[in-house]
Parts: structure tokens; sequence; C-alpha cells
């Protein structure tokens, strides 16, 4: 996990934003290391490029606006303006790095490797009370989300 971690921080080098005199590098979308269709059926191909191309994506597009607007900001001299533009760069910047790193952890059948130590005890046992013939599910979850795109 640490090598695809220092991966990820390798491809995010180039993603640098300095709340000073000038900006430097915008944000770029990382290719995926895998094609979109390669985690089926656990993830759809559809799914995928639209989390990636889309939601991912918009990220980015956020990001660099906003590094746009703070260097305005910057020139005009205008304080509160930086302040406020703050948390648009944390959520977006964020939104960048995390799902930067998501895409680096997930991996198609056979290429990921399994898990070792106490991890791979607790899925075990997880997955045995999970799939013992003695027990009934108690509740169900989904997880819905929505988002809109521009």
């Amino acid at each position: 996990m640490f090598a695809r971690v220092q991966r990820s921080a390798g491809a995010l080098r180039n993603t640098r934003a300095v709340v000073g005199r000038s900006m430097a590098v915008k944000a770029t979308l990382p290719p995926l290391p895998y094609a979109y269709a390669a985690l089926e059926p656990a993830i759809s191909g559809e799914i995928m490029e639209i989390h990636h191309a889309k939601h991912h994506a918009t990220y980015v597009n956020n990001f660099n606006a906003t590094l746009t607007a703070i260097e305005a900001a910057q020139e005009a001299g205008d304080v509160p303006q930086l302040i406020t533009l703050q948390s648009a760069l944390k959520f977006n910047g964020g939104g960048h790095v995390n799902h930067s790193l998501f895409w680096e952890n997930l991996a198609p059948v056979g290429e990921g490797g399994s898990p070792s130590g106490a991890l791979a005890v607790s899925l075990s046992a997880v997955s045995a009370s999970r799939h013992s013939p003695t027990q009934t599910p108690t509740h169900t979850h989904t997880n819905t989300h929505i988002h809109t795109y521009t």
C-alpha cells in the first residue's frame, strides 16, 4: 500500500498551490492505471468513466479555477476574498488528491495482491461471519450518491 501511496504522491507533485506572489503548476486529471472496464464486474466501466472523467475532473477544474481566482485576489490585494477562497481550495484540492489515491488503490482481479497480517485475519473473520448459514442479516445498506456535473 505504501508503494501505491508513494506513486500517487509522485503523481501529485505537479499539483502545487502557493498562496504567495504567484501560482505554480495547475492540477491535471491523472490517467487511470487500468482501463475503465478493468474492474468489472465489481465496478462497471460506465461508473468508472463517470467517476473519473466527470466527478474527479470536476475537482481538478474547480481547483484550477480557484487557483486563478486566488491569483486575481492577490493581484487586487483582496484579503477577504483570499480568505473566502481557502475553503474551495481545500475542498477541491482534497477531492483531487483523495481521488488520485483512490485510483491507485484499486486494481483488476489478479493484479492487486492480497491482504496480509492483521488485516487478512480481520477480513477473513468478517467474511466468515457474513457467510454463516446460521446468521440472518439484521439490516441492509445502500450507498447512493447523486452528483451534478457542469
